[in-house]
């Protein structure tokens, strides 16, 4: 699976004084997921990426079990 989102909130772009997050705009993901039994169990591993100003931005892992 993937996905992607936008937040927004006023002067987002601008880098100025109205911003009250770091998060600026886009965030992408995405998610592996297998099974690994006849039952329809899966075990998956999920990934998100947001963009932030300032830093870097901010990756995020999961792992889940579907029993």
């Amino acid at each position: 699976m993937l996905r992607a989102g936008l937040y927004t909130e006023k002067g987002i772009f601008k880098g100025g004084t109205e911003r009250m997050t770091v998060f600026t705009g886009p965030a992408l993901g995405a998610t592996f997921e297998l099974p690994f039994n006849e039952k329809k169990s899966t075990v998956a591993l999920d990934y998100s990426y947001r963009f932030t100003n300032p830093f870097a931005g901010v990756h995020s892992f999961g792992f889940r079990i579907n029993l």
